[in-house]
């Protein structure tokens, strides 16, 4: 009877249902916001008291920190601000106990290391070819980029 009436079987029903749902969602996203992603100064790192042991990144071929990360905090420079970011537990473990992904308000990011490729660069710091990758609160990638990773104390 159901195939006289038009109508869809429900295993077609339902797969309709979740596209039509899917889209709903979508176009209640809002585009994604250009990112102005500025380096953090040792001005920076004295006002918001971000002195400790952890990591670094910073992109090929610049001394410019764009991200920072500890144990206990991240921080990235938007918009002229340091903004903090809190760790996420469930992400693999970098080296001084910092973490692989950070999250925000509006934002996170993603530090991938290459741990065994890291070489001393200082009496207490290693680098490390890594990436940094910063996404919205949609999980869409905003930035990404490749550059040195420098951990110590």
């Amino acid at each position: 009877m159901a195939a006289c009436s038009g109508a869809s079987p429900p295993q077609e029903q339902d797969a309709e249902d979740e596209r039509a749902i899917a889209a709903v969602r979508d176009a209640q996203r809002p585009p994604p916001e250009p990112l102005d992603l500025q380096p953090i100064t040792f001005a920076d790192i004295e006002r918001e008291d971000l002195f400790g042991a952890g990591c670094v990144f910073m992109p090929d071929g610049s001394t410019r920190t764009l991200a920072l990360a500890q144990v206990d905090r991240g921080a990235l420079k938007l918009d002229g601000r340091v903004v903090r970011f809190a760790p996420d537990a469930g992400s693999s473990e970098h080296p001084y106990g910092t973490r692989a992904r950070y999250t925000g308000p509006a934002h996170s990011f993603r530090l991938t290391i290459a741990s065994d490729a890291g070489r001393q660069s200082g009496y207490e710091t290693t680098d490390y070819p890594g990436e940094l990758e910063v996404r919205d609160r949609y999980d869409r990638v905003l930035m990404q980029m490749a550059g040195r990773v420098q951990c110590g104390a």
